[in-house]
């Protein structure tokens, strides 16, 4: 069972405090993992409000510890880069509310072997999101709190990333935008299932998403989703279609256990197929900052017209190395 315990703590501008008087070791904490998503995934508009959900998990076989401040930014931090990887400069607000000196409540959190708990963040507190463009966007997780100090034990997310344009843009521009674009749409071509498998991962890999979604039946694969799956068959056709366009901007965000995962390398293991049927079975690296986890992918693929398309998919996990 979790268990809280409400403690105070008084942090000066200078320095929040020192090394020696840290109340959590760094075994009370290794271990942790942490996974971001967008609460709300979709193309947004300059200056809309962005929540993002992080979850703090353990995956070891014993009791873990670490701290969590009731204001969220002495335990989190957001970085935002743009496509140059250029950081976004953080918004007057942050800076004064994170350095002026105040009384900070915080939690110790215990965390059983597979529990975890739940946060949601808003982006708008670490940035003015007047801007617009593509941009990448990491979670930060300070289980000793945030002191400032560049050596304070983090644990960082996955990358997800967001979409802003233009709160002012005209809505015939962007139709007319999106029929240019359609005009340059690739064409899938005859593939046997398993070239099919290596394509979309070889095009996930190079970050190519007009390749990765071009042998994957969307309309399919949503069936199997927990989050989009009610919403989209109780939908209309014309729903049915924004439907779709959300659930690929949520497969950008490069989510855990989601297909749209970024691996690290693979390796097709074995293919059956029928007339219309078939299946590849692959090995899918993934790699986090100090491990290699692998998985067991069985990508199950139907025959439209002569073209393989993937329509579902079975995953188990293989452990992970360092």
């Amino acid at each position: 069972m979790r268990k809280l315990f409400l403690l105070l703590i008084l942090l000066s501008v200078s320095n929040l405090y020192s090394e020696g008087s840290l109340l959590l070791l760094s075994e009370d904490f290794s271990g942790l993992k942490l996974k971001a998503e967008l609460a709300n995934p979709k193309i947004y508009k300059q200056n809309d409000e962005i929540f993002i959900k992080v979850n703090i998990y353990n995956p070891e076989n014993i009791e873990k510890s670490s701290l969590i401040s009731n204001d969220k930014k002495y335990s989190f931090d957001i970085d935002l880069v743009n496509m140059q990887n250029r950081s976004v400069y953080r918004n007057k607000d942050y800076y004064i509310s994170f350095h002026k000196t105040q009384p900070v409540f915080y939690n110790i959190i215990k965390l059983n072997s597979d529990e975890g708990f739940t946060y949601t963040l808003r982006l708008n507190d670490y940035y003015d999101l007047d801007i617009s463009g593509q941009f990448f966007l990491k979670v930060y997780y300070y289980p000793n709190l945030k002191k400032g100090s560049e050596n304070d034990a983090k644990i960082v997310s996955n990358q997800l990333t967001i979409n802003l344009r233009p709160g002012d843009i005209e809505e015939d521009y962007i139709v007319e935008l999106k029929s240019l674009e359609d005009e340059k749409r690739l064409f899938a071509e005859k593939k046997s299932p398993d070239e099919v498998v290596r394509y979309v991962l070889d095009a996930r890999m190079k970050g190519e998403w007009e390749k990765f979604f071009l042998y994957i039946e969307l309309e399919k694969l949503i069936q199997w989703n927990n989050i989009f799956n009610s919403r989209y068959r109780k939908a209309d056709i014309e729903r049915k279609k924004e439907i779709l366009t959300e659930y690929k901007e949520y497969l950008k965000q490069n989510s855990i256990d989601e297909i749209s995962y970024l691996p690290h390398g693979y390796k097709i293991m074995r293919t059956e197929y029928t007339e219309g049927k078939a299946k590849v079975e692959t090995i899918v690296e993934y790699k986090y900052i100090d491990y290699i986890e692998k998985k067991y992918y069985t990508y199950f693929l139907f025959k439209k017209g002569s073209v393989w398309y993937i329509e579902s998919y079975e995953v188990m996990n293989l452990g992970s190395k360092e």
